[in-house]
């Protein structure tokens, strides 16, 4: 998954170094730019990901993730609606 101009951007403000999809900091940007920069709730994230509220809390706050094998579902689901 190539990262749009736009979502470049974001993750450049939020420091994101790695593009790797598998890595922590990545998804966790991710998380964070969905919800802040585009609005996607918590709540929405977490219905789709059949998880609670303070995981998806977690993912954004880069002290946990979902497995790796689930990972690349969630990127996909968010950076659709981005």
């Amino acid at each position: 998954m190539q990262p749009s101009p736009e979502l470049e951007q974001h993750l450049e403000k939020y420091g994101v170094v790695t593009r790797d999809p598998a890595s922590e900091q990545y998804f966790s940007a991710i998380v964070n730019i969905a919800i802040n920069e585009y609005h996607i709730s918590v709540k929405d994230i977490a219905e789709k990901c059949s998880c609670s509220f303070p995981t998806v809390e977690r993912w954004a706050k880069g002290i946990s993730a979902p497995a790796v094998q689930m990972r690349p579902f969630v990127l996909e689901w968010l950076v659709e609606r981005m």
